[in-house]
């Protein structure tokens, strides 16, 4: 499993997760998980 955490708040955070079941796609699954929180952080609001 990889998850990437993005600071909303003080006391909040949004979560990327992204489940595998093959180890051998582990690195593409985390790669694109992190491109995803890279998309999705200009749209959270601003603390």
């Amino acid at each position: 499993m990889c998850e990437v955490a993005l600071a909303v708040g003080e006391h909040a955070r949004a979560l990327v997760v992204a489940s595998i079941t093959r180890s051998e796609v582990r690195d593409q699954v985390c790669t694109a998980a992190q491109e995803l929180a890279a998309r999705l952080e200009p749209l959270l609001p601003k603390s």
